[in-house]
């Protein structure tokens, strides 16, 4: 597999590229990544802290990811599917959170838990040995 992802760079600013490019790496897993929107967070979001994590960590996760996107869920109260994230999704990905959820609800983990388990957990019945 050839992947390509082109991103701004936090240490050069962000209208300077950053390149990871592999034919090495062969994706293996699902990679999910979970938002909550709870008040103790905004000032996570609106300093550009999480941002900046994402930004850095954006590249590895799309070279480990099956498909190259990380499944994206966003949650306080209730937990949603927030469809995908690549890299040409950045930009708007975290504005569109910020818009979308009421930063005034206290989260709820057990919602979180059991939507990502009936979607990405088979039952034990299922496996293979």
């Amino acid at each position: 597999m050839k992947t390509s992802v082109v991103l701004g760079s936090p240490q050069l600013g962000n209208s300077a590229p950053l390149l990871v490019h592999t034919q090495a790496i062969h994706p293996f897993a699902r990679v999910l990544c979970c938002l909550e929107v709870a008040p103790s967070l905004r000032e996570v979001y609106e300093s550009g802290s999480l941002s900046a994590l994402l930004r850095q960590l954006l590249p590895l996760l799309v070279l480990l990811d099956d498909n190259g996107k990380l499944d994206m869920y966003r949650f306080a109260q209730q937990a949603y599917p927030a469809g995908e994230l690549g890299p040409e999704d950045f930009e708007n990905f975290l504005a569109e959170t910020k818009a979308y959820f009421d930063f005034s609800k206290s989260p709820d983990y057990q919602e979180l838990i059991q939507k990502i388990r009936s979607t990405y957990l088979r039952p034990a019945s299922n496996l293979e040995d």
